[in-house]
C-alpha cells in the first residue's frame, strides 16, 4: 500500500499515528539549489543556519511518530560556496541535485567563495547534538557524477547518506544486506580441509580453515542440526512461537501507567505479584518488562480513560503475530560495507532528480521489518513508495507540489497499476 499526504510537510506528520513509522528513507530539498515552484517549500531559507535548523526541527517532529526501533536514511549532498554576486541554479531536466556552487546573498559566517559548505556535516552534527544517534555515514559513489569544468579540485562524485536512530537499540537486519564473497573467499572457504597437505601446523600436518564454521554454520543443513546437535529438539523449526511486534515505546507505556495508578494500588486491587508488577515502572532498559498479555487484561480496566492513547497501547499489547521457530544458518556473504557504488538514473517524467531505486532497497531492507511502515517526508516522484511496495513494505509519502504526486502516481501506475 502506497499512501500520500499532499500539503506542507509539518501538517502532514501530525497526521501520522505516534509510533508507527517502522523506517524513514529520504533526501529533502538541498539548501539554496533550486526552487521547485511551491511556497513555503524548505530549501530556499536565507541562510544555511536556518536550513539546518528546519531539519532538526523536522526531526523533532517525526519523533513520536517514530517507533523506538525506528531507522532514518538520510540523504544529502553537499556544495559550494559561490561569489556574492551568484545567480540562482535553474531547474534542469533530468540534473544532478549535487555539486554546483550555491549561490549567497552574502557570504555567511567564516564562509568564502569556493569553500565547501559541508552542510550533509553540519546537519548530522546538529541532529547529534538535539539527541538523535548518528550511527552511519554512508558514501554513496557515483561512477556517473555530473562534469564539472573545475580545474583547481578534483569532480566530485559522491554524496552522503547517514544512518540515524531515536534510540540505541533498533531494527537492522544486516543479513538481508550482505554482500558477496569474492570467488578465492569462496573457494578457499570450500576447501576440501581434510585431504590437503600443507605445513605442519601441530594438527597432523593439516590445513586449518577456521572460518569456513563462522561462514556456513557448523551443521549445514537443518537436518543435519536437528539430528547431531546436543539439547536441540527434533521438533525444532515446527512449534509455534507468538510475538508482539506492535508494542508500544517504554517510555510511552511507564509514562502512562505512572499516570494512572501506582505499584501499591496495583498490588492491592490486582492478584499479581509486586515484583512482577514493579518491572512495569522501570525507566532503564534492564530492569522495565511489559506486562503478558494476560497481566494486562488484568489491570487495564482498572486505568482504561477511554482515550487514543490507552486504545494504542492496548493494542500493542495485545496484538500477537505467530511464527515458527524456524531454524537459520549463518548467512553466507560479508557484512555491507559503508560505501554503495550506485549510478545515477534519469527519470523521463520527472524533470528533477529521483533516487536511484538500487540506492533505496538495501535502506529499506536493513532498516524496515517485512510489512512494516516506510514513510518518505519529501515523496517527490514515489520511487521511496516503489522500492518498498516492491519489497513488501506499506509506505507514506508526504508531498508539498501536486505535480510530483501526480508524477509518483504515474510511475507507480506503470509499476504496479495501482491507480487505474
Amino acid at each position: 500500500m502506497i499512501d500520500f499526504l499532499q500539503g506542507d510537510v509539518f501538517d502532514n506528520i501530525k497526521k501520522l499515528q505516534d509510533n508507527s513509522i517502522d523506517c524513514v528513507v529520504t533526501s529533502p530539498p538541498y539548501w539554496g539549489l533550486r526552487d521547485y515552484g511551491v511556497p513555503g517549500q524548505l530549501g530556499l531559507e536565507p541562510t544555511y543556519q536556518e536550513h539546518i535548523q528546519n531539519i532538526v526541527e523536522l526531526f523533532r517532529a517525526m519523533k513520536p511518530k517514530l517507533k523506538d526501533s525506528a531507522t532514518i536514511w538520510l540523504n544529502y549532498g553537499d556544495s559550494y560556496a559561490a561569489t556574492v554576486n551568484g545567480t540562482k541554479v535553474k531547474d534542469i531536466k533530468n540534473d544532478d541535485r549535487g555539486f554546483v556552487d550555491k549561490p549567497f546573498s552574502t557570504i555567511q559566517g567564516s564562509l568564502k567563495p569556493k569553500d565547501l559548505v559541508m552542510i550533509p556535516n553540519r546537519i548530522a552534527i546538529a541532529l547529534q547534538d538535539d539527541g538523535w544517534w548518528i550511527r552511519s555515514e554512508i558514501i554513496w559513489h557515483k561512477p556517473n557524477p555530473m562534469p564539472e569544468s573545475t580545474k583547481d579540485r578534483p569532480t566530485s562524485a559522491h554524496e552522503k547518506i547517514w544512518l540515524i536512530t531515536k534510540s540505541k537499540k533498533y531494527y537492522y537486519d544486516a543479513d538481508a544486506i550482505r554482500e558477496p564473497l569474492a570467488s578465492t573467499s569462496l573457494t578457499r572457504l570450500n576447501q576440501d580441509i581434510k585431504n590437503q597437505k600443507g605445513s605442519t601446523r601441530g594438527n597432523g600436518g593439516m590445513k586449518s580453515n577456521g572460518n569456513m564454521k563462522a561462514v556456513f554454520g557448523k551443521y549445514q543443513t537443518d537436518e543435519n542440526e536437528k539430528k547431531h546437535r546436543q539439547g536441540m529438539s527434533k521438533t525444532r523449526g515446527s512449534k509455534i512461537v507468538e510475538t508482539r511486534p506492535k508494542l508500544p515505546s517504554q517510555k510511552e507505556f511507564v509514562n502512562y501507567l505512572r499516570n494512572k495508578t501506582s505499584l501499591k494500588d496495583l498490588v492491592v486491587n490486582t492478584n499479581i505479584k509486586k515484583t512482577t508488577i514493579e518491572h512495569w515502572f522501570r525507566n532503564d532498559e534492564v530492569g522495565f518488562a511489559f506486562p503478558s498479555v494476560e497481566d494486562w487484561n488484568k489491570i487495564k480496566d482498572l486505568i482504561n480513560d477511554w482515550t487514543d492513547e490507552f486504545n494504542n497501547i492496548d493494542y500493542g499489547l495485545t496484538y500477537i503475530e505467530t511464527h515458527l521457530d524456524e531454524i537459520k544458518n549463518n548467512p553466507i556473504g560479508k557484512n555491507k560495507r559503508n560505501v554503495w557504488t550506485v549510478t545515477t538514473k534519469p527519470c523521463k517524467e520527472a524533470h528533477f532528480a529521483t533516487f536511484p531505486k538500487d540506492l533505496i532497497e538495501p535502506c529499506i531492507k536493513a532498516g524496515c521489518p517485512e510489512g512494516g511502515v516506510v514513510f518518505d517526508p519529501f515523496g517527490g516522484s514515489g520511487t521511496t513508495g516503489i522500492v518498498a511496495k516492491l519489497l513488501n513494505r506499506r509506505s507514506i509519502l508526504s508531498e508539498l507540489n501536486l505535480e510530483y504526486i501526480e508524477i509518483a502516481k504515474t510511475r507507480i501506475n506503470k509499476e504496479f497499476g495501482l491507480f487505474e
